[in-house]
């Protein structure tokens, strides 16, 4: 009798160790910061090719559980930008001149809720894609190993041909469509560079309780 009613008391006394012990694991995973919940961010250029001086936008989609946000780097630009130069990706960085520039009305962190989207441009930094040429916009989600981006193209200019008439017209100048470059490069998704390029901007989560 006196053995069985050890027995018994060593298996309650396991039985309740092994609860406290998946109710600790169970609480850490919840606070952990390096579990991250299901779900994914889309970024996306609102088009695959632009012309020379057109403002590139894009939008970012939040499919997490939870609250994501962007960090704003006013006066550098947003996100990160890379150009593919000598079979490479080459960062580039611009800064907006204007202190009324719409970056500096925007906050710090820009809060981007479950299941929504916004949309920005790169009107405050008119320089950084004056070069033709194929680019790339990237960002790396927080506590992840995943870098999302998309890629797009800046025509070369139109050239301009002066049709040669009578001497007693005006030649007329003829303007051409604009050009890709490099013209066998539509989207560099498909294309694998050398070396990943490093990225610095992050995003973080906030658990919406």
């Amino acid at each position: 009798m006196t053995i069985r009613f050890h027995i018994l008391w060593v298996i309650f006394y396991i039985l309740l160790i092994a609860g406290f012990v998946k109710l600790g694991l169970h609480v850490y995973g919840e606070h952990d910061e390096d579990q991250f919940p299901p779900g994914s961010i889309s970024l996306k250029v609102s088009k695959e090719r632009y012309k020379p001086g057109e403002a590139v936008s894009f939008s970012i989609q939040n499919q997490f559980p939870n609250t994501i946000y962007v960090t704003n780097n006013c006066p550098e630009e947003p996100l990160n930008v890379y150009r593919w130069d000598d079979n490479k990706w080459e960062q580039i960085h611009a800064t907006a001149k204007d202190k009324n520039s719409n970056c500096h009305k925007q906050p710090r962190h820009i809060a981007i809720k479950p299941n929504s989207t916004r949309k920005y441009d790169f009107k405050d930094w008119p320089t950084l894609f004056k070069e033709p040429g194929v680019y790339r916009l990237a960002m790396r989600i927080d506590h992840s190993d995943e870098i999302v981006f998309d890629d797009f193209v800046v025509l070369r200019p139109a050239r301009v041909i002066k049709k040669s008439g009578p001497e007693n017209q005006s030649s007329t100048p003829v303007q051409t469509t604009p050009t890709e470059t490099p013209t066998n490069t539509t989207k560099q998704k498909e294309k694998t560079p050398e070396k990943e390029p490093e990225i610095e901007n992050e995003i973080e989560t906030e658990d919406d309780d």
